[in-house]
């Protein structure tokens, strides 16, 4: 009863008593998540045949599924997609010219040779864009 009361500390012999059942469900949770983890990569190793014929695994049905339900519109689904992209590395690939110089040469641009009313076309234009107008 005192672990009830505000401000009250546990005895040891109660501290002993939560941490043992503590450690118990622990456990029990552990080996539920193994056998869980162990039975999804079991089905997920096993050969699925399309309708094409093409064989497929588990992880791969489960992808497809995904995909399919995502472009039918479900938003868990598309969500879920992405997750799963944005955790996967990323390709890179670095693109170049001949000789290993760049695409484009940089280019800079002299705002300075803008008349006043070009300036402020160009700042409505910059704005509109921010915003997501369409004037």
């Amino acid at each position: 009863m005192a672990d009830k009361v505000i401000g009250v500390p546990f005895t040891k012999e109660d501290a002993a008593e939560k941490g043992r059942k503590g450690g118990v469900n622990s456990g029990r949770s552990r080996r539920f998540a193994k056998t869980f983890r162990e039975a999804a990569e079991k089905e997920a190793n096993k050969k699925t045949v399309l309708k094409n014929g093409e064989k497929i695994n588990g992880f791969e049905a489960v992808v497809a599924s995904l995909f399919r339900d995502a472009v039918r519109g479900n938003v868990k689904a598309s969500a879920l997609i992405i997750k799963i992209m944005d955790e996967m590395p990323a390709e890179r690939h670095e693109m170049t010219g001949p000789d290993g110089k760049p695409l484009m040469p940089s280019q800079s641009i002299d705002l300075d040779r803008l008349t006043d009313e070009q300036r402020a076309a160009l700042l409505s234009i910059g704005e509109q864009v921010l915003n997501g107008r369409k004037d």
